[in-house]
Order: C-alpha cells, then sequence, then structure tokens
C-alpha cells in the first residue's frame, strides 16, 4: 500500500505546476483521473486490504490531492463531502468495492464457460478447507484480509445471509453470477449498504441478524406441525 501511495505521489508531483495553474477544474480532474488515479486503482479488485485500511491509507491520500487540485489552501477549509462533489469523484474505498465484485463475476463466469482460473482455484480451496475446520479453533493474532475474508464480509451486508464459506455457497453465487442483472443489484446493494455512515452500518446489522434468527426459529416450528399432521 506505501509503495502504491509513493508512486501516485510521484507521478502527482511531476504535473504540480498544472494543478497551480490556471487551467479550468474539470480539466484538471480529468488528467488526474488518467495519470494518477490509475496508480491507486492498479489491480485494487484482488487487493487484501479491509475496508477501514484503504480509508485510513489510500483515501487520506487521494483527498489531499484533491484539495491540491481544487487549491484550497490552509486556513480555507471543504469538507468531503463538497470535495467529492466539485471533482465529481468517489472515494478509492468505493471504487475497491464495485471493482473487487465486478472481478468476481467475470471469474465465476468464465468458470462455467470452462475456462478455470487460479483466482477460481483460491477460493474453492477457502471454502473446501471451511467445511473440515473446527469451529472451535480460533486465530490468535491480528486479523486476516485475503480476498475470500473480504467477499465474505462483504455479503453480510445483504440482507439474504448469502456467505462465502462452504464449497456450496461458491456454487450458489456462480450461479447467480451468470445473471448478469441479478448480479448487479445484489452489488449495487452491498455498495450501498457499506458506504452508508458506522451508526446506520450497526443498526443494519442489528437488524438483518434479528431478520435470520427470526426465520431460523420458524423452520423448527413448522417442522414440528408437519411432523403432527
Amino acid at each position: 500500500m506505501e509503495y502504491r501511495i509513493s508512486r501516485a505521489s510521484q507521478a502527482f508531483r511531476t504535473m504540480y505546476n498544472t494543478w497551480r495553474g490556471t487551467i479550468p477544474l474539470s480539466t484538471r480532474i480529468r488528467i488526474y483521473k488518467c495519470y494518477v488515479l490509475p496508480h491507486y486503482l492498479y489491480n485494487i479488485a484482488a487487493l487484501g486490504l479491509s475496508h477501514t485500511m484503504i480509508q485510513k491509507r489510500l483515501d487520506i491520500a487521494h483527498r489531499k490531492h484533491l484539495r491540491i487540485i481544487c487549491q484550497v489552501w490552509y486556513p480555507n477549509m471543504i469538507s468531503n463531502t463538497e470535495l467529492y462533489t466539485r471533482t465529481a469523484s468517489i472515494p478509492i474505498s468505493h471504487h475497491a468495492i464495485n471493482y473487487r465484485w465486478s472481478f468476481l463475476g467475470h471469474i465465476l463466469r468464465l468458470h462455467i464457460n470452462g475456462q478455470s482460473s487460479m483466482c477460481y482455484d483460491i477460493l474453492y480451496t477457502y471454502t473446501y478447507r471451511n467445511m473440515f475446520s473446527s469451529n472451535n479453533i480460533r486465530h490468535c493474532g491480528d486479523n486476516v484480509y485475503t480476498l475470500p475474508h473480504l467477499l465474505n464480509d462483504d455479503l453480510s451486508y445483504l440482507p439474504e445471509g448469502i456467505k462465502l464459506q462452504f464449497p456450496a455457497d461458491l456454487e450458489r453465487l456462480t450461479t447467480l453470477a451468470q445473471d448478469r442483472e441479478a448480479w448487479t443489484n445484489m452489488t449495487s446493494i452491498i455498495y450501498e449498504n457499506r458506504i452508508k455512515p458506522k451508526n446506520e452500518q450497526i443498526i443494519g446489522k442489528i437488524r438483518r441478524i434479528r431478520q435470520q434468527r427470526t426465520q431460523r426459529a420458524k423452520k423448527p416450528c413448522i417442522r414440528l406441525m408437519e411432523n403432527r399432521e
């Protein structure tokens, strides 16, 4: 991540006179998206960094560049929301969510067409190991951030309770990816719930957990009623 920021900053500094010049803001933003932004977004679909880590490092560096392009200097101030609105941009963390799920849909569709890839094999190995791992085993140390972990974390923002833990879950996602419209709708739901403020995210998670518990509690009752009949 540090190398990614240094490369983007180096490309930004080479055109520093352009950002401080009298060129219209829309033109400066187009130049920035063409020459600097790709350094942030390169291969970000497979980047094993959590949403919080990207927000704390990449988003901050990105906003620093946008403030210089808008020529907002201290003591003048501008909020993050107004900054993104003025520059017609979105945070790097938001780009990462969209790229990650469009990349996964592409990989799953390739597998159905008989063109298996290394990424799909990694996902299948991850789910296959989870099928035989014990629930009592707990990881010691820092949290593990890999692409399967990030995808499973994103799926927790869906109200349907879809997960990526076992091979059956991967097959379900593979079937869903064949319908591009349904896949796009699912990705938009994940994106909208992911970018909500922290308080709204916590409330939404509590509601989804309660819905899942009520659905699980109803299933045994239905089975008992069928057995009595």
